[in-house]
């Protein structure tokens, strides 16, 4: 696009730059309306970000598409066509919902038992204590 050198590196260091000016991988997958675990396999494993992103990215973060991927040719006007992204908003949090208790159970009386070793089986029905 320009006769400039570029400002980074290499590619993988622009997309840490491009995903650092938009905010965070969270921020930078809802621009591409994908997971941010697909940002983070961009980051971490391909060290590379795919075609159909890149100008999406550059628009959001200033950052050129030449210097995101410079293996490939983009022309002059690469982001004069595309609508600026859409972020959406993060839902703000449901108020919680105060569950009660279930009520306390009765103690379970046990028959008498004798061949309990512990004399545990050996208590009296609550309604004859």
């Amino acid at each position: 696009m320009t006769d400039q050198p570029p400002r980074f590196a290499t590619p993988h260091d622009a997309l840490i730059e491009a995903i650092r000016r938009i905010g965070s991988q969270q921020k930078t997958a809802r621009v591409c309306e994908i997971t941010a675990t697909s940002v983070w396999r961009w980051v971490h494993e391909q060290k590379l970000c795919p075609q159909r992103f890149v100008v999406r990215i550059a628009r959001a973060s200033g950052v050129m598409p030449d210097e995101l991927r410079p293996d490939l040719h983009w022309p002059a006007d690469a982001m004069a066509n595309v609508p600026p992204p859409t972020v959406m908003p993060i839902p703000a949090p449901v108020d919680a919902v105060v569950i009660s208790p279930a009520p306390a159970a009765a103690p379970r009386f046990m028959p008498t038992n004798d061949n309990c070793c512990c004399g545990c089986c050996h208590r009296l029905p609550p309604s004859a204590a």
